[in-house]
């Protein structure tokens, strides 16, 4: 198959089969316009429709998984105590994190991975970060990274909490 827009036009077609009815479905509408777009130019190494869907994939795959650990973390939880609001925040964020580091495929991106290592098989710690956009995006860092040693810390090192079945 060629690429560019021949590929795009099958995607789309597989993509509108696959996906209409689920939340994705909004990714495949945009593909499909995109796909018959005279906009669709190749600026930098991926076709713009292309690219476009794959960062609508991720953003509802975003969206899917901090839904799924705000409901894990609503458990037992009332969200009129300052206290609870505090737990419930801490067990949404250990979950978002635990959840992309300790699976054996990203939930965010869908790639395969060794939980807790990166593909050089060095271990890994992680952090959240949102973009001016929303985007939720997790930085993956060596654990041997080193940690400023604040006044009176407890720990300098970058232990992080496992959440539920996700411990790596």
């Amino acid at each position: 198959m060629q690429e560019g827009p021949q590929q795009l036009t099958a995607l789309s077609t597989c993509a509108t089969q696959y996906f209409t009815n689920t939340s994705y479905s909004s990714c495949a509408t945009s593909l499909m316009v995109l796909s018959t777009s005279a906009l669709n130019v190749k600026p930098s190494g991926c076709y713009m429709g292309y690219c476009d869907f794959v960062r609508c994939l991720r953003r509802i795959n975003s969206v899917n998984l901090i839904t799924q650990c705000t409901r894990e973390a609503r458990t037992g939880v009332n969200l009129s105590l300052d206290s609870d609001n505090v737990r419930f925040y801490t067990n949404v964020t250990s979950c978002i994190l635990a959840k992309t580091r300790c699976g054996s495929f990203n939930p965010i991106t869908g790639d395969p991975q060794v939980p807790g290592y990166s593909t050089a098989g060095v271990r890994l710690s992680n952090a959240l970060q949102f973009s001016a956009s929303g985007e939720l995006r997790i930085l993956a860092f060596p654990t041997q990274t080193p940690v400023t040693n604040a006044f009176c810390a407890i720990s300098n090192n970058l232990t992080q909490t496992n959440w539920l079945t996700n411990v790596c």
